[in-house]
């Protein structure tokens, strides 16, 4: 529960220092009240403005703020207005200044303070429960001298609710006879509040009212008649012969037992009992109570504690101990048995006895084969016998345990550890290694899912670095067995939680980095339970964690705000934080979030906070920031002018062309963009291929022992104008505290050359009756300037060009476009929006046909690219994120080269409520496409792609993509990529293409799978498929698929998930209807294929309910 309290104070203290050109009115002290008592809040220091001006016109004076006399004097290191204080008691300087006339100034000193809130604690006061429905007087103003303990300046108010209290209504007008219904079983509280009078500052505290029973019945009294070793007699007598006696309770207990509650009931039967079943030489107590009337229930309250002790015990013999060791596993434990002969004995006389001890019960009830006294054991629980002999020949045996193990438990409480579905499959991935920072040893650990494994070292998790688990709402056990060599192993025990469909920095452990991200917007979480209070906080719902290393020591001014809008010009949000600090790492930080490591909170009601705190070079903080009001929005995080410094230890490679081949990056020197970084990381085998419009590359690793090979690649286009010296660095690492460390790729031109490119991206799919709008791009991917140049479009026969760039020549079947001046590298668009006919002259799945081709140039290394023809399937229904093919769905098998691409567009569309601020999307290749070729075309955002081996994923950070709007390009982007199919594609061989869009933190966003089919150049007979029908779909179980006319002899169908698993396949019998059950199969999206006998086929996208 969150309070809010407004008090300002000012005392008459003052000293004035400065120029005395300006008469300055002296201001008084600035206090404010310590909400969270904590030592820090923030004062607006622009309410001090009017009283320090005095007549002095704002206008035509400004007043500014400054720690020392120096800066104040020299009108330097002016501090924001809006200031959060670092001590509870500060003194600032104020200097005054003309604005017509600066050199006419003046300095006068400003007091900062805190006055501390007075406590407000819980109290708790009895009502009497004895008749029903009837009032209570209560005295509230019992507590007053607890709650001021005899202060005069505090003042003590009782309320009926919270909400009375916080808001100062309602006061209660006599609190020292408060009127509670005594019988209700839950009394509502009441409230308190105490305020300092002097300072205004107040705080509220709750007073619970309890029921109880106020009995009318007397207490009687006892006393005890004798004792002996297992028994006693005690006696009860009434206090008060004239009240009604229905009996006597009482209860036994040894000494030192809680006293007896209120529903404790032993019924005596008279008032003389015989407690029996005691232990000798024990001390007991014991309460006895009245019970006048028995229904309803009438009885006293419980006696004062009375005692008595057994007497003392005769010899008793004892029980033998179990022996208990923990060793290396293939060692032995060695026990001296001698030690138990004592506890056996007991109190009886050793010279009387004699022990032995025996293999076996037999053995000991023979007194035979006695075993030697230095008895050892391995690994497990075993026992042996001992035979006690009297003097008198009389003899008992017992049985002494021994357990040995190879382990012992670390009770040392252990962090959860909890990770997010990223990707909202449903599964979570853990890399149970992390586990290791907080074991903190070099031993070799093996990692197991129960206790019972552990122990017995078996099943245990095969790759602890990549360990599975579904989402579940229960959090999960993970047992560490760290091995130590000739010692016994110790069993560290751990839990991981996983969290569905939520941000991954909810969790510390998947903390945003602020490194070159100060004053970039990030999504904040909603549906997350708080975990606790932490700190100031005392709820922590929705968290979004940040971590930030300090290269630099000094003071820390941030300011974090949380607002609906990714752009904060909407409606603001209710924002709290907690930072710790300071870690040598942000990952073993994780488990140090405790009080003690809290250098700033707040848990206030302000939309805008503005920590700071004193930061240690060399260090990181943690930063937690809630979202209070479960409302959906974004968080931001700035620098307001700090002397300490936040940067991030990393590598940053870039290349570029080195025109005097110097080797190093002149200014004027561009980037290079024809080419493409490898990079390794401790030769783990796993390679990423990494490209953006950039030639760069920037690496970050909280880790650094590792370390990277890098490198960079050429496109095979251009290998041979071009040439890079080193094109591979190895064994790089990340120095600590270094900063951002930048190496360089000088490419070097071997010869000039031209390549002028053209390609043309549909921005959404034609359909009939509507407008559609085509993207026509080109660039100069040559080294020389091109003065001049034109692009002829042609269009489709069917549609009517709408709109056509400036400067467009129209021609007979589109328009031709001139440019000049296209420098190196550079890439330029235009538009051509065309209008597409009605139904019946264009209708779904018909293919419009529009080309560009672009002038080649003497020179031109690669004319593949001077020419473009898209392919454009028509549509019925609108799908705002899809991909598509530019050769459309059929490719003649004899017209495509080995030099020929296919070129992929995948379009998204933010169709939500909110700014995207990141968006992903993923591709997974089929394995006849050649992932070695995969060139980007165009995009319509700033990108990176990442591809490790068939797998390409952009990332399209802080692209902020705004809601869309209709008939615009708001809201929407696209990838266009070409590949070269494997060689070996034969006539009816397809090719499938589906991709994957991640919006933020959402589902993925399943794109239809594009299909491309090679077929023969001359006519082939007609489809036997071309009639099939598959229903129902979406199906829960059987589905039905119908031939027509047809018997299919020999056909075939086969299931497969999106990432191209087979799930499924069944042959069919040749009927004209054939059933396939799939009730086997998840929920979800499959593509379902028929074969016929001939290799022809169809495709279909089946959803499984």
């Amino acid at each position: 529960m969150k309070q809010y309290y407004a008090f300002i104070a000012f005392f008459l203290c003052f000293s004035i220092k400065g120029n005395a050109q300006i008469p300055l009115n002296p201001p008084s002290p600035y206090y404010l009240c310590d909400y969270n008592n904590d030592g820090v809040e923030t004062f607006d220091l622009n309410t001090k403005k009017y009283e320090i001006l005095g007549s002095l016109s704002p206008n035509e004076h400004t007043v500014t703020f400054h720690l020392t006399q120096m800066d104040a004097a020299n009108d330097v290191g002016a501090i924001n207005p809006i200031y959060t204080n670092t001590a509870w008691n500060l003194t600032l300087f104020v200097r005054v200044e003309e604005d017509a006339n600066p050199s006419n100034y003046g300095l006068t000193t400003l007091v900062l303070g805190l006055n501390q809130l007075p406590t407000a604690n819980t109290f708790t006061l009895t009502v009497c429960t004895n008749t029903p429905g009837a009032s209570s007087c209560i005295d509230l103003t019992s507590i007053d001298n607890q709650v001021t303990g005899g202060n005069p300046i505090l003042l003590v108010q009782y309320f009926p609710s919270l909400f009375d209290a916080e808001a100062n209504t309602n006061q209660i007008l006599n609190p020292s006879c408060y009127q509670s219904l005594a019988a209700t079983p839950t009394l509502s509280p009441v409230y308190y509040s105490v305020m300092n009078v002097d300072t205004g500052c107040r705080s509220i505290g709750d007073i619970q009212l309890v029921s109880v029973f106020c009995s009318t019945c007397t207490t009687p009294t006892a006393s005890v008649l004798s004792t002996a070793q297992d028994s006693a007699q005690i006696v009860m007598m009434s206090s008060n012969p004239n009240e009604p006696l229905y009996g006597w309770e009482v209860v036994v207990q040894p000494a030192g037992g809680p006293p007896p509650s209120q529903g404790t009931i032993y019924l005596a039967p008279n008032s003389v009992i015989n407690l029996t079943g005691l232990q000798c030489a024990t001390d007991y107590e014991f309460f006895v109570r009245t019970i006048c009337e028995f229904s309803p229930y009438n009885g006293s309250n419980w006696s004062s504690v009375y005692s008595f002790t057994t007497t003392a015990c005769g010899p008793q013999y004892g029980q033998p101990l179990s022996f208990q060791d923990c060793v290396d596993g293939s060692n032995l434990a060695c026990f001296d048995l001698t030690l138990n002969n004592a506890p056996i004995i007991g109190t009886h006389d050793p010279s009387q006895h004699t022990i032995t001890y025996h293999a076996s019960a037999s053995e000991a009830e023979a007194g035979v084969n006695p075993i030697d006294t230095n008895h050892c054991v391995g690994v497990g629980s075993s026992s042996v016998y001992v035979r006690v002999l009297k003097n008198d020949g009389s003899f008992f045996t017992s049985v002494v345990f021994f357990f040995v193990q190879s382990y012992t438990y670390d009770t040392t409480p252990h962090v959860e550890y909890s990770e997010c579905d990223v990707d909202n499959n449903g599964i979570v991935v853990f890399n149970l290694t992390n586990l290791a920072t907080q074991i903190s040893s070099n031993n070799t650990l093996e990692y197991y899912t129960s206790a019972t494994n552990a122990e017995l070292q078996q099943n245990p998790i095969s790759t602890p670095s990549s360990y599975s688990v579904n989402v579940q709402g229960t959090s999960l056990p993970i047992f560490v067995r760290e091995v130590i060599p000739n010692a016994c192993d110790q069993i560290h025990s751990f839990s991981i939680r996983t969290f569905g469909n939520c941000n991954p920095a909810s969790t510390c452990q998947g903390a945003n980095s602020l490194c070159g991200n100060l004053g970039i917007p990030f999504q904040n979480t909603v549906n997350v339970n708080s975990a606790g209070s932490a700190g100031c906080l005392t709820t922590t719902p929705n968290p979004t964690w940040f971590y930030m290393p300090i290269s630099q020591s000094g003071v820390l001014n941030l300011k974090i705000e949380q607002n609906q809008n990714v752009n904060f010009a909407g409606t603001q949000i209710d924002v709290d934080y907690v930072i710790y600090g300071p870690f040598d790492d942000p990952i073993t930080a994780c488990s140090m979030t405790t009080t003690s490591n809290i250098v700033n909170c707040s848990y206030s009601a302000s939309p805008i906070e503005y920590p700071t705190f004193n930061a240690i070079g060399g260090k990181y903080y943690l930063v937690m920031v809630t979202n209070f009001s479960y409302q959906q929005g974004f968080i931001r995080i700035s620098n307001m002018g700090s002397q300490a410094v936040i940067d991030c230890s990393g590598m940053q490679f870039q290349a570029f062309l080195d025109s005097n081949a110097n080797g190093t990056m002149d200014v004027g020197e561009s980037p290079f963009p024809l080419g493409e970084f490898s990079y390794e990381r401790n030769n783990d085998g796993v390679v990423h291929h990494y490209s953006n419009p950039y030639g760069n590359l920037s690496l970050y690793d909280l880790n650094m022992a590792n370390t990277y090979d890098v490198g960079f690649t050429i496109q095979s286009n251009y290998a041979a104008q071009y040439a890079v010296n080193p094109a591979l660095m190895s064994n790089l690492s990340i120095t600590p505290g270094s900063g951002v460390q930048t190496y360089y790729f000088p490419v070097t031109v071997v010869q000039s050359y031209n390549d002028l490119a053209v390609s043309i991206v549909s921005l959404s799919s034609p359909r009939p009756g509507f407008m559609y709008t085509q993207r026509v791009i080109y660039s100069n991917l040559g080294n020389q300037t091109i003065s001049s140049g034109s692009i002829n479009y042609t269009k489709d026969a069917l549609v009517t060009l709408i709109n056509t760039p400036n400067g467009a020549t129209p021609t007979a079947n589109g328009f031709s476009y001139g440019f000049t001046n296209l420098a190196p590298f550079e890439t330029r668009h235009f538009e051509v929006t065309a209008q597409v006919p009605a139904v019946p002259v264009v209708n779904a799945d018909d293919v419009l046909v529009s080309s560009a081709s672009i002038l080649p140039v003497s020179g031109d290394v690669v004319p593949q690219n001077n020419d473009f023809t898209l392919n454009d399937l028509v549509i019925n229904s609108y799908d705002p994120n899809d991909k598509m093919e530019a050769h459309g769905r059929e490719i003649v098998q004899s017209q495509f080269t080995a030099d020929d691409y296919l070129y992929y567009t995948i379009r998204f569309e933010n169709t939500g409520t909110a700014s995207a601020v990141n968006i992903r999307v993923e591709d997974v290749l089929e394995a006849q496409l050649d992932e070695t070729t995969v060139t980007m075309v165009a995009s319509s955002h700033d990108y990176s792609l990442d591809r490790v081996g068939s797998t390409l994923t952009w990332r399209f950070p802080s692209i902020n993509l705004p809601v869309s709007v209709a008939n615009t390009s708001i809201g929407k982007g696209f990838v266009t990529f070409k590949v070269k199919p494997r060689a070996g594609y034969e006539v009816g061989d397809s090719i499938s293409n589906t991709a994957y869009i991640y919006f933020d933190f959402n589902p993925a966003i399943i794109t239809n799978t594009f299909e491309t089919l090679f077929v023969a150049p001359l006519a082939t007979p007609e489809n036997s498929l071309q009639n099939v029908v598959m229903y129902p779909n979406p199906t829960s179980g059987i589905l039905t698929i119908d031939f027509g006319s047809t018997n299919l002899i020999g056909a075939n169908v086969e299931v497969r998930s999106l990432l191209g698993a087979k799930v499924f396949e069944q042959k069919l019998t040749g009927g004209i209807q054939e059933q396939v059950d799939v009730s086997g199969l998840e929920n979800g999206v499959y593509l379902v294929t028929i074969f016929t006998a001939d290799q022809q086929k169809i495709h279909y996208k089946l959803i499984k309910k």
